[in-house]
Parts: structure tokens; sequence; C-alpha cells
């Protein structure tokens, strides 16, 4: 995989007060913005509510608006990272998806050190000035798995250049910035 082909998407969904919405950030592996799309509120009826009950945010967070954003890239995502958890019970994507947070386990590990926290999840220390990552799967994986591969190749190729979770930090801002024009 040639990191000048590489296409990250950066995805939340949040409730505000207006309702529920989502936006999604392609980027390049320096962190470039190649594509931004986001979802207007949905604001859930009273009937909707309890009709849906305790299964409604996970059903317009997952099936609602992480699909409708999918739904309208014109960019073919190499890795989708997520900051939703919830996010990954997604079962229509056709590339790969995995929950990135920073951690604020810093032990003087060795850049690009990896250590498992449980099946699916694992730390990431991919340079020795920046903070680890934590990475959770949509399923269980090993060190040995393709995907696992994949994952820590572009988490290495991409700590060349950015801190991999800053882009998640735009988008927050971002949905800020349409929760506020739509208050004006």
């Amino acid at each position: 995989m040639s990191d000048t082909n590489l296409k990250i998407g950066y995805v939340i969904t949040t409730s505000t007060k207006l309702g529920y919405l989502g936006a999604i950030l392609v980027s390049d592996e320096k962190g470039f913005p190649l594509e931004f799309q986001y979802t207007d509120p949905i604001l859930p009826t009273k009937l909707q509510k309890v009709l849906y009950g305790n299964s409604l945010e996970k059903y317009l967070k997952v099936d609602v608006i992480l699909d409708n954003l999918l739904g309208v890239l014109s960019n073919k995502v190499d890795l989708l990272m997520v900051k939703d958890e919830q996010l990954l019970e997604y079962n229509k994507l056709k590339t790969d998806m995995v929950r990135i947070a920073q951690t604020s386990i810093n032990d003087g590990k060795n850049s690009a050190e990896i250590e498992k926290i449980k099946d699916d999840e694992y730390i990431f220390q991919y340079s020795k000035t920046s903070v680890p990552v934590r990475i959770t799967f949509k399923q269980n994986v090993s060190e040995q798995n393709e995907l696992f591969e994949k994952v820590s190749n572009i988490v290495k190729q991409m700590g060349n250049y950015i801190d991999i979770t800053e882009p998640l930090e735009r988008v927050q801002k971002s949905i800020e910035i349409i929760i506020a024009k739509d208050n004006e």
C-alpha cells in the first residue's frame, strides 16, 4: 500500500439539543482533507422514542447516520476510524473500521511498540514523541492477523506525519460549527 494513495475516513456521530448528527472527514496520510460530509440533525419524534426504546440512539447513529455518510462519499477509504465504539456494529462496510482514541498510558515505550489490552483492543505507540493510541477492532484479532497488520502499518505510516487522532478533533470542531450555524 503506497502512502501517496492512502485515504483514511474519520467519523463522529453525536447527540445535541438539535438532534443526532454525524460527520466524516476523509484525509490523506498527512492529514490533509480530501472530502468532508455531514448529516443534518435528526430529531426523533416522541413516537419513535417509544417504539425504538433503548435502541433508538444506536439505530440513528449506526443504521441511519453512518449509513448515509458512507453512501455519499466520493472517495473510497482504506480505513475508517471512528470515535464511538457503537459504530463498530455497522455491518455494511466494504472497508475496514476501527475505533481510535488517545490514551494516557505513556510509560516511555519505544517507537511503534504495541501492547495487547484485550482480544480486540491494542495500544499503539507509533512514535517516541506522540501520545499512545488505543485501537479497538470490530472483532478479536491477533498480531499475525491481516487486518491487524494493515492497521498497524497505516498507524505507523501516518504517525510519521501527524497525530493520527487529531483529525477526529477537526471533525468534532466542524460539527460544533454546523450546530452553531443552525442555531443562528
